[in-house]
């Protein structure tokens, strides 16, 4: 396949562009102006959109088909691939053909790809530059080719779009969580009362803007941002950070408990099992329909089956060792007790992206361990690879300390992921230090495995940055045991929901069986946590 190109529509995107130089120059969008030109593909007469942003021309397959058979180029094997920019998909192609082209005056053939697009035909750069096109949408809505001017059809549709800026100039600290308040602008487009806001905020990788609800005809909106990097980020006045998008209707979970007395009978079934047990510490109906439509609210935050792993981009392991030669251990001898469950661990964790085959220097060998179940555990001996990492100095917290914390509470939940490492990513440039040898070849881990030495401190760090703000005051983390705590089951609720609604942005998944929500006495780490103590 060749470089990959984009068709995109006649749009200009709104942004910010920074220049190499630093200097920020702002594009607003003001309109959508679509061109479309009459002209005549073989013997088909056609309306083709004038599609600046596609680097080559597009004919749709209806047309292609359309050209009488004796007339009908043969197909031949595309050049590049393409892909939609708005989808960020590839396209499919049937081929490319060499076809005769009428505007105006000019004949001429050009080579087309042939794709199953919603238009007639999209008139890409390479036509407008090699024919010398000009468009002219305003005066004369027409363009022109040759010295003569083609009249086209000319559709304007007005921005719908409301965004919002930075009000003024701030400093997001390194590795922090601020509220950022920002103006809307346009926004007699809106008729709703509540709106959703999109970040469209793309400048910094390690810069998360939060999708959420607000009220578009405030003076200000604030917009949650928090920082990754280990350095300060400037957003300066006027930065363009989101849209609003008008919703049909809202509705509190609040009012949704009230109003529907047969909510559990909504429960998703692999909720079903949880929703009961944490019921049984529950008194009153209102309360139990709090937890049903919450549990409803949130059911993509819990995994619906033992292969549906979250995925987090927030952060990605990275294994910096002393020196650049790479570690290789030979092959070890898979005892016969274990070779079923080898082969079944190892093409489990490639169905499940958790591993990929590998051209790797570096190969590991794999050990297999007997649990108490009779179960098979799956490791791979790190312990060279260990030997030569760099130490991460992140730390875990005190057991103790944590269970400080919550002696002056009486209602606990636990929450526990779903195989938590692996939701978590390898650094690509690192994914080859991870390479284990099998019998069956070389793979590497494509997210973060068991056994590397700094795996605890990479999860610990993630798990703190998604939570920031909560720990120590309504909840604990010890790597992916996180424990909620609170005086009453009403205000547990709401904890609860903050919590799985930040797991969920993070794109973190939780194990409902191993889940335990609104009890009076819950197991952490080791000890037995109740209203009356340790």
């Amino acid at each position: 396949m060749g470089e990959v190109e984009t068709v995109d529509g006649l749009e200009a995107n709104t942004g910010v562009v920074t220049i190499p130089e630093g200097e920020e120059v702002v594009i607003r969008r003001t309109k959508t102006v679509t061109v479309k030109v009459p002209l005549r593909v073989s013997t088909c007469e056609v309306k083709a959109v004038v599609d600046t942003g596609a680097s080559v021309t597009v004919l749709s397959d209806k047309v292609f088909n359309a050209i009488p058979a004796t007339n009908r180029p043969k197909l031949r094997e595309v050049e590049l691939s393409l892909r939609v920019a708005e989808e960020n998909k590839k396209m499919t192609t049937m081929g490319m053909a060499d076809v005769e082209i009428t505007i105006g005056d000019q004949c001429f053939t050009w080579p087309v790809y042939i794709a199953p697009i919603g238009d007639d035909m999209l008139l890409g750069c390479d036509v407008i530059d090699e024919k010398d096109i000009t468009v002219n949408t305003r005066s004369k809505g027409a363009i022109e080719i040759g010295g003569s001017w083609v009249k086209c059809d000319i559709d304007r549709v007005k921005d719908l779009t409301c965004r919002v800026r930075v009000s003024k100039t701030v400093i997001i600290p390194a590795s922090s969580e601020v509220l950022i308040n920002g103006i809307p602008e346009n926004q007699e487009v809106l008729d709703t009362r509540y709106s959703i806001l999109e970040p469209v905020f793309e400048d910094h990788r390690d810069i998360l803007p939060a999708r959420s609800l607000v009220d578009p005809y405030q003076t200000e909106v604030p917009v949650r941002f928090i920082n990754l990097s280990n350095t300060h980020v400037k957003l300066k006045k006027g930065y363009l950070i989101g849209e609003l998008h008008p919703i049909e209707s809202i509705q509190c979970m609040e009012q949704l408990s009230k109003s529907d007395h047969t909510l559990s009978e909504k429960i998703p079934e692999h909720l079903e099992e949880l929703y009961d047990r944490s019921c049984k510490n529950i008194e009153g109906t209102d309360l139990k329909n709090r937890l049903a439509a919450l549990l409803i609210k949130h059911k993509d935050a819990f995994a619906r089956n033992k292969t549906d792993l979250g995925k987090c981009a927030i952060v990605k392991h990275k294994i910096n060792i002393e020196n650049s030669v790479p570690i290789r251990q030979p092959l070890r001898r898979t005892p016969k007790g274990f070779e079923g469950e080898e082969e079944q661990h190892l093409y489990e964790q490639l169905d499940n992206g958790v591993i990929q085959p590998s051209a790797s220097a570096w190969a590991l060998p794999v050990v297999l361990v007997r649990k108490k179940d009779n179960t098979v555990r799956w490791c791979i001996d790190y312990r060279k690879l260990n030997n030569a990492t760099k130490k991460d100095a992140y730390p875990l917290p005190r057991i103790d300390t944590c269970l400080d914390c919550l002696s002056t509470a009486k209602v606990f939940s636990t929450l526990d992921l779903q195989s938590g490492y692996w939701q978590l990513e390898i650094a690509e440039e690192d994914r080859h230090k991870t390479a284990f040898i099998t019998k069956y070849g070389l793979f590497e881990y494509r997210k973060m495995p068991f056994g590397l030495c700094n795996a605890p401190s990479t999860f610990q760090r993630c798990m703190e940055l998604i939570l920031k703000g909560l720990q120590w005051k309504t909840l604990l983390i010890y790597l992916d045991d996180v424990i909620i705590y609170s005086s009453d089951v009403q205000s547990h609720l709401d904890q609860l929901d903050v919590v799985l609604t930040r797991l969920h942005g993070a794109g973190l998944k939780l194990k409902p069986s191993k889940c335990d929500l609104i009890k009076s006495s819950v197991l952490y780490l080791g000890h037995v946590v109740s209203k009356d103590g340790l």
